[in-house]
């Protein structure tokens, strides 16, 4: 029961497409702030 309600989560595109929106953002924000700590010089 478990796993068949998972495995609809996980292919439903309706619920997995925000998640994987909000972490290419985070990853984006994360790579942004370390290229300000490693070259401040240019901020």
């Amino acid at each position: 029961m478990y796993s068949r309600s998972s495995s609809v989560a996980s292919s439903g595109s309706k619920t997995s497409d925000p998640m994987i929106a909000l972490l290419i953002v985070a990853i984006l924000l994360f790579a942004y702030m370390c290229y300000v700590l490693v070259k401040p010089e240019k901020f």
